[in-house]
């Protein structure tokens, strides 16, 4: 089955959140390190190592030119994802809580960096950035889930047309009720995880010891990391009389498509590199949303307005079967 391409709305608020502010937070930040160069010794601390202490120096211009040509690309990137492949609210969220993210994640650690270097003369003697560190993840987190949820939920696109007769069913009797409920999620994250979790625990408690200096910012990485991991590498999948449902471990983030915006469903052979570029929460060229964890068998389900989702997870057949059977039975309450 073939869906026609699919429209993308709220575009300029899109444009707005996933671009224009971004920009403007890097800007602001940028002119403020510029002022600040009368203030700043000749190299700077460009990097910290895991004891805290400056090991990565350069000049203060050329610092900045780097960190806009990292944030610049990647803000046209993320806005480009959200306007031109942004047919589902979930795909235009992300690209602006990302977008945003990042800029200020990157502004903070910008100003935060310099501003422990005002009025050295020698970047050797810098204090650890582990706090600004902390304080621009945090902040960056909840600016990026608050732009995010300033883009609007998708409108209901509910259709009476049939599900195509060559699609796959289940028999079900007039009055029989069906779930099907499978966990996708990728393969050893359970040891990574816990991995994960054991070793940042380890590091935390080293470090107040004093027994090994090991700086926050590791820390950060390795909570960011393994969090990124909880939220995005387990998912449940059902599907029952309200639609198909796919939930990461928490709340947020997921998505759900109703039985009346349910065209067909089928099976479908995945590839992570070669059809999504890779796994984890995955958008392709054509703006198709891929919840991809491995390789191998998966749900494609071709929604209204010509939206398409694949989820890979394991008896992918009797869940394509049960959402086309309880799809067809929705049209004919």
């Amino acid at each position: 089955m073939t869906s026609r391409p699919a429209k993308v709305p709220n575009r300029v608020r899109t444009t707005v959140l996933a671009l224009v502010v971004p920009l403007v937070l890097l800007a602001a930040a940028l002119a403020w390190a510029v002022a600040m160069l009368p203030e700043l010794p000749d190299q700077v601390a460009t990097h910290w190592g895991a004891d805290g202490l400056p090991d990565g120096f350069g000049s203060p211009v050329s610092t900045l030119v780097m960190l806009a040509a990292i944030v610049v690309p990647f803000t046209i990137g993320m806005w480009a994802i959200g306007f031109y492949l942004g047919s589902t609210a979930s795909t235009r969220r992300l690209s602006v809580f990302f977008s945003i993210w990042f800029a200020v994640m990157i502004s903070g650690l910008l100003v935060g960096s310099l501003a422990v270097q005002r009025g050295l003369t020698d970047a050797t003697l810098a204090p650890g950035i582990g706090v600004p560190m902390a304080v621009s993840f945090a902040v960056a987190t909840l600016a990026g889930a608050l732009a995010a949820l300033a883009i609007p939920a998708d409108r209901p696109q509910p259709t009476t047309a049939p599900v195509p007769d060559g699609a796959e069913r289940l028999t079900l009797g007039a009055n029989e009720q069906a779930a099907w409920v499978r966990t996708a999620e990728l393969p050893g994250l359970g040891w990574i995880m816990t991995a994960g979790a054991i070793l940042t625990v380890l590091l935390g408690g080293i470090a107040l010891l004093g027994g090994v200096g090991v700086g926050v910012t590791t820390l950060v990485i390795l909570a960011m990391v393994t969090l990124l991991l909880v939220l995005l590498g387990r998912w449940t999948v059902t599907v029952d009389h309200d639609g198909l449902a796919a939930r990461s471990v928490l709340p947020r983030p997921r998505t759900v498509v109703p039985l009346n915006e349910v065209e067909a469903a089928e099976v479908v052979d995945v590839q992570p590199l070669a059809d999504f570029g890779g796994w984890g929460y995955r958008i392709d060229l054509t703006g198709r949303v891929g919840i991809v964890l491995r390789k191998g068998e998966a749900i494609l389900v071709h929604r209204t307005g010509g939206r398409q989702l694949v989820i890979t997870v394991d008896d992918a057949a009797t869940g394509v079967a049960l959402l086309n059977t309880l799809a067809d039975r929705a049209r004919l309450r």
